[in-house]
């Protein structure tokens, strides 16, 4: 750069399904769109403004007075609102980016937009680039295609000018039948890739493993670079068992199906063309990986049989992990959200009453204080019956918002209930 100017650390920007910004709340809804609600009084808050979305909204960002929303499952065999007038009507079948002005929070318009192809699932905000992650599958082509590709694409998009934005590169990694799930930083994607191996030579037995490749999106401007990669023992779950912490990534893996063995493992990629392992630790559990969460040196892992265990770890030294304390519950944690020396936790509550087996959606308070075993403070179960969130697991994050500050937990679900025997 030249002489006296400045360059701005590029952050990481999750997306939401509902954002506050001052007094007003901006909610995505599948059957409502965008809607806009003033929330000055909390005790009567008041829809002042919607947008309609077609689709199957997933994201959602807002900034300078436009909200980029990401629609999936997209179908239309009409000519885009916004095309010119001697465009043709043309059927589309994929995903759209809708850029929304809302500077007037009582009539907000969609003022521009890109269709993106495939069922786009994951995105983040990295300085002015939008990196979504699409899935591709064969059968969107026309009938009678030699195409038989399923791949997964991470698309990065230019989000600078509301204006003028474009699709600046793609990176494609094979699936056919391999789950992805991405962490990001603000230089790296690491897309880690789960499948089977023969353990044998008559190839009988299979064992799960994962790839995990270095993903450079360091480039301002979006452009994208496949850097190295590694292989380790088990399946990756979801995005929240891999962290870069210091130049080095933890990753957290086991069975697929069954119990088995839980693997810690410690990364080095200081150099992204040669990822090297620096260090593992395996619990001989017999259980299966139900949760994984990293917190600056710490690192929780949850397995589950019969009952819960939870383990802290202490990563201060990445090749050489050491395990903590442990706590052992019933039932089972689904996302932990570290903060500090305690820890909020949703998961579900596994118990038997009068002979019966009931297991119902809960919500776990957690001393996780250095000097002893994890201590559960409170726990408390939401709902009758089997319950769920919407989304999947990398979505978490979303569905399940802490706030810290007001001591509240904003949690959307659905559950059974048991006296009228309806959802």
């Amino acid at each position: 750069s030249g002489a006296g100017t400045t360059t701005q650390p590029r952050t990481v920007e999750e997306s939401d399904i509902y954002k506050v910004v001052g007094n007003t709340l901006f909610v995505l809804n599948r059957y409502r769109g965008l809607q806009v609600l003033d929330i000055s009084n909390l005790d009567a808050p008041q829809l002042i403004g919607r947008a309609p979305i077609y689709g199957y909204p997933r994201d959602m960002y807002v900034k300078d007075n436009k909200a980029y929303v990401i629609v999936s499952d997209y179908y239309s065999f009409w000519r885009d609102e916004l095309a010119a007038d001697d465009v043709a009507t043309a059927p589309y079948y994929g995903s759209q980016l809708r850029i929304i002005d809302i500077s007037n929070v009582t009539s907000p318009q969609v003022i521009g937009g890109i269709n993106l192809e495939g069922d786009c699932t994951d995105s983040r905000i990295v300085g002015d680039v939008l990196y979504v992650v699409s899935q591709r599958y064969p059968w969107y082509n026309l009938p009678g295609s030699t195409d038989n590709e399923d791949s997964t694409n991470v698309l990065a998009i230019s989000v600078g000018d509301s204006s003028n934005v474009a699709v600046v590169d793609t990176a494609s990694f094979p699936r056919n039948g391999w789950e992805h799930h991405l962490s990001v930083t603000a230089n790296t994607i690491y897309v880690a890739a789960s499948g089977y191996r023969p353990v044998d030579i008559n190839g009988w037995n299979y064992q799960p493993f994962s790839k995990i490749t270095y993903v450079d999106i360091s480039d301002p401007a979006g452009h994208i670079q496949v850097r190295g990669d590694i292989e380790l023992e088990g399946r990756i779950p979801d995005r929240w068992a891999m962290d870069e912490y210091q130049g080095v990534l933890r990753v957290a893996s086991g069975q697929s199906w069954g119990n088995g063995d839980v693997y810690l493992t410690t990364i080095n990629v200081a150099n992204p063309n040669q990822l090297t392992q620096l260090g593992r630790y395996t619990l001989h559990v017999d259980e299966n990986l139900m949760s994984a969460r990293f917190d600056g040196a710490r690192g929780y892992l949850v397995s589950y049989r019969n009952i819960d265990p939870l383990f802290t770890f202490d990563l201060s030294n990445p090749a050489s992990p050491v395990l903590l304390g442990e706590l052992e519950m019933t039932g089972w944690l689904d996302f932990m959200v570290p903060m500090g020396d305690r820890m909020v936790a949703l998961g579900h509550e596994d118990t038997t009453v009068n002979g019966q087996r009931q297991i119902s959606l809960a919500v776990s308070l957690i001393d996780v204080g250095a000097g002893h075993d994890p201590v559960l403070l409170d726990r408390e179960t939401v709902g009758e019956g089997w319950g769920w969130g919407p989304g999947e697991r990398d979505d978490f994050a979303k569905v399940f918002r802490v706030l810290g500050e007001q001591g509240l937990i904003l949690l959307p679900f659905q559950s059974w209930s048991r006296a009228d025997y309806r959802y």
